[in-house]
């Protein structure tokens, strides 16, 4: 399974160098399909991985509103990054 994930990233990154956005596209199909394979493959459900992601970006996301002082796209993009790491840092002290 790592063998055949390693194989669809480099021609998903090959695709991004050389093909057309539809072949790009047609080749992050294949590296997605591959993940899934590849958490079937260690017992893991893919679905619930990515509802779990989903929630994190979405508490993370509201922490950096909350402790924001001005709105959000007044912020550079290295502010940002800085407010996205503080906001992941208390969540996690939260836990």
């Amino acid at each position: 399974m790592w063998d055949k994930f390693h194989e669809e990233l480099t021609e998903f990154k090959q695709a991004l160098a050389h093909e057309t956005p539809e072949r790009q596209q047609a080749e992050l199909g294949d590296l997605l399909f591959s993940l899934l394979q590849l958490a079937r493959w260690c017992n893991l459900d893919p679905e619930a991985a990515l509802q779990g992601t989903n929630q994190r970006f979405i508490q993370r996301f509201q922490k950096m509103e909350a402790n924001a002082e001005r709105p959000l796209s007044d912020y550079t993009l290295e502010e940002l990054e800085t407010l996205w790491q503080e906001a992941k840092a208390r969540l996690a002290q939260e836990e």
